[in-house]
């Protein structure tokens, strides 16, 4: 069982390898762009070939001099990154289930969020309107967050080997979500909050790279085309 990578991803995983997406999406009909950038010789010029016709083995690589002429690159990081991309679709699901147990942890946590923080001097001084705003916010924060989980939990196998159309907009909408709270961790919070803080600190980054995995989980879910033989 190989997991099928979906049109959309072959960008991505052409950009780490250093080659052209097209030469993948449609074959014959791609040119080596990169290889003509660096003005590589070929023995049947490309703009000389009929439309339509393959390139042979022979005609694809250049000659020897522009080989030699041109810098040379360490690829030695590609089968890794290559490796991690396969070994997370492959365990898709497993990932999905462990993130759905996490958004449920935090969904309980959240509701004692206030007593944790030592926040209650904080809200007792709010009006009456705020403070009943706040409460009932938060509280449905913790209800989407164990909905979501148990969503995540329940559909992990159609999500990550049969997707439907609502599971991909499903799991698109909720990385969406995270990717946007991803963003608001740097751009809404003030360093102040944080900095010069170690405990603080670390807070600060466990949520950050945390709800950036989150995101990358369920836009792979989103993404995924299913398991092919």
């Amino acid at each position: 069982m190989v997991a099928a990578l979906p049109s959309l991803l072959v960008p991505l995983g052409c950009w780490f390898l250093r080659t052209e997406p097209v030469l993948a999406l449609t074959g014959r009909r791609g040119a080596p762009a990169r290889l003509l950038a660096e003005a590589s010789s070929f023995i049947t010029p490309i703009s000389a070939r009929p439309s339509g016709s393959s390139l042979t083995a022979t005609e694809l690589f250049p000659t020897t001099a522009s080989i030699r002429s041109r810098p040379r690159t360490s690829l030695s990081h590609l089968p890794i990154m290559n490796t991690l991309i396969q070994t997370a679709f492959t365990h898709l699901e497993a990932l999905l289930r462990f993130v759905a147990v996490l958004q449920l942890g935090l969904a309980v946590l959240s509701f004692f969020l206030p007593r944790i923080m030592k926040w209650e001097g904080d809200i007792s001084r709010m009006s009456l309107l705020v403070r009943d705003v706040f409460t009932i916010h938060s509280w449905f924060i913790s209800i989407t967050l164990i909905i979501w989980g148990v969503l995540t939990w329940r559909f992990a196998p159609e999500m990550a080997h049969a997707p439907t159309e609502l599971s991909r907009w499903l799991c698109g909408a909720m990385g969406l979500f995270w990717g946007i709270r991803c963003v608001l961790q740097w751009t809404h919070y003030s360093p102040a909050h944080w900095r010069g803080i170690p405990s603080r600190t670390v807070i600060h980054w466990v949520l950050f790279f945390g709800y950036a995995a989150w995101t990358t989980v369920y836009a792979m879910a989103a993404l995924q085309t299913g398991r092919v033989l």
